[in-house]
């Protein structure tokens, strides 16, 4: 990997080929010093090269960790036996490969191809090993990247549609899961290791500790961001389909166990997921709609999105999302006070009262932090033109409902005003209705 950097640094600044003489940057002369230091080390580690322990039960289970970064890209494959007394993982392979000049910064493109380099591996694997295989399973820790493997590949720019594709061919989408960078043991490939790292005792050869527990205990789950849930409503995603039989297989497990020794039904979260009927979207019309306006909204941004990378498009995502939810979804009038309090799906998420966060923004206009002046402009974009559409969405829909009264005299609307600030809210109190 140093050696391509290397090349990497020495074509950049100059086309010609002839560029043995010309001196390496500060940074890649430490590094190199530092990997000459560490070749006698690396010289002492080890890999066992039996795939098979003895005393295996059936056949194992194949699972490829893929990671990217803005630098690097790689994959690595583990083979999973069941023993009489325990879990045993052997290392097979691995690759990884430095980001291609005219890619670096794209992070999202690194963490593609190192899921495309997971799929490789296992076509290699497949085709050289005649190992038979009771399941695949691939990890990467890339939710974009998960979302794009499970959807129709046509869709997306040429890189994108030819790696999608590439990865889709080769088995099922059912097979990709996601999984939190701390887990995620392809990391190793995108910052490298030292011998110690990789030495016979280390986390690469073993493999990570979770894989030696049962697969119902490994971390899969969605509710790490918002907590678990008790009841779920979704259409019918392919996403949402493909989770199927591990959940099918996490229910099978739990019903052979006492509910007393499970640590969820102690602490109250079992959850019922719903799916609404295909073809029916009016089934789930409340959430179907608020979707399709944040949709509208982010198209508004047009190519105001196109410089930043995948962390800042992120940033942005997360910054609406908190605007949405910091909108009023039932509201009370102060007659003492003379002011009005309203929920928000914030209040719910977050347990809180009060609205918070970040929502206004900050005035960059005179500040030379253009990343971020990027991220704030895409943001009161979105802002301008979901604020628009969310107003009349308030409305009841008849179709689906009662014929309702028209507003009266003290009920508490929503303002729709321009020149509101990012994030404002401005409620007020009907006093007189024209007819």
């Amino acid at each position: 990997m140093l050696v391509r950097e290397s090349f990497q640094e020495a074509g950049k600044d100059n086309p010609s080929k002839d560029t043995w003489d010309a001196p390496l940057s500060l940074k890649l002369r430490e590094a190199a010093i530092t990997l000459f230091e560490e070749f006698m080390r690396l010289g002492q580690v080890k890999f066992e090269r039996s795939l098979a322990p003895c005393g295996a039960i059936g056949p194992p289970t194949v699972i490829t960790f893929s990671d990217g970064s803005e630098s690097s890209y790689g994959a690595v494959l583990y083979l999973r036996w069941e023993t009489r007394d325990r879990v045993v993982m052997k290392l097979v392979e691995s690759k990884a490969k430095l980001t291609p000049l005219d890619q670096k910064g794209d992070v999202i493109k690194g963490e593609l191809c190192g899921a495309v380099f997971a799929t490789r591996l296992k076509t290699y694997f497949k085709k050289h090993c005649h190992i038979k295989v009771k399941q695949w399973i691939h990890f990467v820790d890339s939710q974009p990247i998960l979302a794009a493997i499970q959807k129709d590949s046509y869709g997306f720019q040429t890189f994108f549609a030819n790696r999608i594709g590439e990865i889709q061919k080769a088995g099922h989408i059912e097979d990709w899961r996601w999984i939190g960078g701390r887990q995620n043991i392809a990391d190793i490939l995108t910052r490298g290791a030292t011998p110690e790292e990789l030495n016979e005792r280390s986390e690469w050869q073993q493999g990570p500790g979770f894989l030696k527990l049962p697969q119902t205990d490994w971390p899969m789950k969605m509710a790490t961001l918002r907590g678990h849930p008790k009841k779920l409503w979704s259409d019918r995603g392919t996403n949402f389909i493909g989770a199927k039989p591990a959940l099918q297989d996490l229910h099978r497990y739990l019903a052979t166990l006492q509910e007393a020794s499970i640590e969820a039904a102690k602490n109250g979260t079992v959850w019922a997921w719903n799916f609404q009927p295909a073809d029916a979207p009016h089934r789930n019309g409340v959430a179907e709609a608020a979707v399709k306006l944040i949709k509208r909204a982010l198209t508004s941004l047009g190519g105001t999105t196109s410089s930043l990378t995948w962390g800042e498009l992120q940033t942005l995502f997360y910054q609406a999302a908190n605007l949405t939810n910091e909108r009023p979804i039932d509201a009370r009038a102060q007659e003492q006070e003379d002011s009005i309090e309203y929920l928000t799906p914030n209040t719910l998420l977050l347990g809180r009262t009060r609205q918070g966060g970040d929502t206004r923004g900050i005035d960059l206009c005179t500040h030379p932090w253009r990343r971020l002046r990027s991220i704030q402009i895409g943001v009161d974009m979105f802002w301008k033109k979901w604020s628009e559409l969310a107003g009349p969405n308030l409305f009841v829909r008849p179709k689906w409902h009662r014929i309702q009264r028209i507003v009266a005299i003290g009920d508490i609307v929503w303002i729709a005003d321009q020149n509101a600030l990012r994030g404002q809210f401005r409620l007020g109190r009907i006093q007189a209705r024209v007819p």
